[in-house]
């Protein structure tokens, strides 16, 4: 996963040069950011002893160490995410651009940790999607929770689609096998994960969309246009000690 790939680059270049830490926390106090996140596996998760884990944290804690903040992490639904970020409860989420219910109230980064690709899975019974308008009236199987960043709002609200709601990635898939919709919605690295182990040889995928990864950063939080500027410039400090390294591993290929 190429996401993976870079995170493990930037943090192996990271360990080797030490010395970067040292520019940023010697030189004033280290912030406390209150920082959500949802279970959303390759990439974020709990670990076995209840702490936040995951490639994404980990490449969100060794930006915020080279900018001089520390991370506080909090698991929440993804509503109460947009709610505490909306209210300043939260302060920073590693999260998707372009969510319109936080549209006025945050920052995005400029920066793109990674890109996810919104796709309808279905057996080979049932006709490949083109597009979201192809969902109107059909047996959809969504997470719970998720939003889908309102791409759906307009099927979701039309009478002749119906809704089957599933509390997690895998219950979603087992729902689809099972013949419980037609089509399952979901962002295509989890899937990939839950695949990996347990292959599903009739599964197809018909590509929606492809979404920007951003961190999300609450305009309530004093200091926040600070903290965008601080992590975008860390960013391209361990980017640049990625790529001194003789690895040539970018992201540049991501549609904003």
């Amino acid at each position: 996963m190429r996401f993976i790939a870079l995170t493990a680059c930037l943090i192996l270049s990271f360990m080797a040069s030490a010395g970067l830490v040292a520019q940023t926390s010697s030189e004033e106090p280290t912030r406390t950011v209150r920082t959500a996140f949802i279970d959303f596996p390759p990439f974020k998760y709990v670990d076995d002893e209840g702490n936040a884990a995951g490639p994404w944290v980990e490449f969100s804690e060794k930006l915020a160490e080279q900018a001089g903040y520390q991370l506080e992490w909090i698991e929440l639904p993804i509503s109460r995410v947009y709610r505490q970020l909306i209210s300043g409860e939260v302060d920073l989420w590693p999260g998707l651009a372009g969510i319109p219910e936080l549209d006025g109230a945050v920052l995005e980064t400029d920066l793109t940790p990674l890109s996810l690709t919104l796709a309808a899975y279905h057996k080979s019974d049932q006709p490949e999607i083109s597009g979201i308008e192809e969902l109107r009236g059909k047996d959809l199987i969504l997470i719970s929770g998720f939003t889908y960043l309102g791409f759906l709002d307009d099927i979701l609200a039309s009478e002749n689609t119906t809704v089957a709601r599933s509390p997690n990635h895998g219950s979603a898939l087992r729902m689809l096998s099972l013949g419980r919709g037609q089509y399952m919605i979901n962002y295509d690295e989890p899937v990939k994960e839950l695949l990996a182990d347990n292959p599903m040889e009739d599964l197809r995928q018909s590509l929606l969309v492809r979404v920007r990864g951003a961190f999300v950063i609450s305009k309530q939080m004093p200091g926040a246009e600070t903290l965008k500027r601080d992590f975008e410039e860390a960013f391209r400090v361990l980017d640049l000690e990625t790529l001194s390294s003789g690895n040539d591993t970018q992201v540049d290929d991501v549609p904003e």
